[in-house]
């Protein structure tokens, strides 16, 4: 490979990585998240908006003579069946640690709630040890919570980086068939012509490709 060939393709990795593909590496299991998750989820827009609107408008023609092109990575991670499993594994993973960590939040709730019925009516020492075991409790979860999200990140990394390297050659693919010499991040692009969109060229490419995730 020539050496603006691989300028490029380093260029290229760098930016995905920034973008991390927008995969669901949120993990939400910390307590109170599924609050903040559920407020937030009131008032913003669908995830898939974006994948919906670009399906809503019709493509453009790629306009003759163009040696540039861009691709959403959004839609990639939303649409693509790499993109889609990927996801799915993050998620899978997000479940197995929230259920596990469901009795112990149980046990924390009922521990305050023995501490609101029993505020008026317990002795003061008895009160105190039960606020005591109920501190416990929460740090205990916190901890637990915090080593779970830690888990969970570094797979979340490590689809990524694998989804990240099948993507790679795809798109090096498509720049070249189409005789591209610059493929942007749609991210990091202020304005562009929809005609040089490539997007769905790369998830046709990549869901071909059978590079799923296992």
């Amino acid at each position: 490979m020539s050496r603006s060939g691989v300028m490029r393709k380093h260029q290229m990795k760098r930016n995905l990585t920034v973008s991390a593909l927008s995969l669901a590496v949120s993990v939400g299991l910390l307590p109170g998240y599924q609050e903040r998750l559920h407020a937030q989820q009131a008032t913003a827009p669908p995830a898939s908006q974006a994948g919906a609107q670009s399906k809503a408008r019709p493509p453009r023609p790629f306009p003759e003579g163009a040696r540039v092109g861009y691709i959403d990575l959004d839609v990639i991670a939303q649409e693509s069946a790499p993109g889609k499993a990927a996801t799915k594994q993050i998620q899978d993973l997000q479940a197995k640690k929230r259920a596990e960590l469901a009795p112990n939040q149980k046990a924390l709730e009922e521990a305050q709630k023995k501490i609101q019925e029993g505020a008026s009516v317990m002795n003061p020492e008895a009160l105190e040890k039960l606020r005591e075991e109920a501190e416990k409790l929460q740090l205990d979860l916190q901890y637990q919570a915090q080593v779970a999200n830690n888990e969970v990140s570094r797979f979340a990394t490590r689809v990524h980086e694998e989804l990240q390297q099948k993507l790679l050659p795809v798109i090096e693919k498509v720049a070249t068939d189409k005789g591209l010499h610059a493929v942007l991040n749609r991210q990091t692009v202020v304005w562009v012509d929809r005609g040089i969109d490539v997007t769905q060229d790369v998830i046709k490419a990549l869901d071909a490709s059978g590079s799923t995730q296992k």
